[in-house]
């Protein structure tokens, strides 16, 4: 997992009147959880820019004067008109204690469904799963090159070792599918095979006819 540094502040006010303080002059009120008892700080703006505004997960180093601690992104305010940084949640990581994050979803590799005209579809981004952090990877890579049109991988397809997956196993990760255009060719190719089937037995049927026209008409005379 990447990690990140973020040089922070001891709160001297906690409370609606000192977060208000503390966004006017550019900081983020944040909280740490997890420890011995939760620790309150607050950090310049700028500084979550890496953090927040991008699909990867890191584990973040706060530096908190003499003090440092390794913790893992929990939950973001925001506010609802502006989208400013509001507060930050973290949670404490250590070596021997699970965590949970949201990881992005990487695929790798041409699917064969695309190679025969398909479209790949990645409805989920991301993938909540539970683990230590040296079992935590940058990203879920999922190999996707024997997918073919209209097949799909789900949660519960998905084993890594070490990490527990947290979504319904039933949700559908990534699939392959099918083009409108494709849908509509094949569609057409089969009613011309029908089509011409048709017109096959029917001249065969009129052949058919003709010979016992002919055939009564000889008994006749």
């Amino acid at each position: 997992m990447k990690s990140l540094t973020i040089n922070a502040n001891a709160r001297q006010e906690i409370g609606k009147k000192g977060s208000k303080n503390e966004r006017r002059e550019g900081l983020v009120p944040c909280v740490l959880y997890g420890g011995e008892k939760p620790v309150h700080f607050s950090a310049d703006t700028l500084q979550f820019q890496n953090l927040l505004y991008t699909s990867n997960v890191y584990l973040v180093k706060v530096k908190l004067g003499d003090s440092e601690y390794e913790a893992v992104l929990q939950d973001v305010q925001y506010h609802p008109v502006t989208d400013k940084i509001l507060h930050v949640d973290f949670l404490e990581a250590s070596a021997d204690k699970p965590v949970k994050v949201s990881l992005p979803v990487k695929t790798v590799g041409t699917a064969l469904g695309v190679k025969n005209g398909g479209r790949l579809g990645v409805p989920m981004k991301k993938v909540r799963v539970k683990g230590l952090i040296k079992d935590i990877p940058e990203a879920v890579e999922i190999n996707i090159e024997n997918l073919d049109l209209g097949q799909h991988i789900r949660v519960g397809d998905v084993n890594i070792a070490g990490l527990t997956f947290l979504d319904d196993p039933k949700l559908e990760i990534c699939g392959i599918k099918v083009k409108r255009g494709l849908l509509v060719e094949e569609t057409e190719a089969v009613e011309g095979e029908e089509g011409a089937e048709g017109e096959e037995g029917a001249e065969e049927g009129e052949g058919e006819e003709a010979k016992a026209e002919a055939t009564s008409e000889q008994n006749a005379e």
